[in-house]
């Protein structure tokens, strides 16, 4: 388990698995524009925006339990569109949720 106090970007890196990610980001965390197939190994708790966007994800299996800031997991690459109300079901977020 780490954590750090920024942000953390991982985007656009081709990534399939989110393992080995910081379990608390202070600021935002980024991991969107990969091959992500679900959210597992993301960090638990992110103090500002968790963006997953233009992925290949299904579902939201391993997303963060709490973002203090906008939630985004739009994007016509991903394998299933969210709707808010699923977005809320496996997370307490504070901003936007765009779907």
């Amino acid at each position: 388990m780490y954590k750090i106090d920024g942000s953390f970007d991982c985007s656009e890196n081709n990534l399939e698995s989110l393992t080995g990610a910081p379990t608390k980001v202070g600021g935002s965390f980024w991991c969107n524009d990969n091959n992500l197939k679900n959210l597992t190994g993301a960090p638990k708790e992110v103090g500002g925006s968790f963006s997953c966007y233009s992925n290949k994800l299904k579902d939201l299996t391993g997303a963060p339990t709490e973002v203090s800031g906008n939630f985004s997991c739009h994007g016509q690459k991903n394998g299933h569109k969210f709707t808010e109300e699923e977005v809320r079901a496996v997370c307490d977020v504070g901003g936007t949720i765009y779907v």
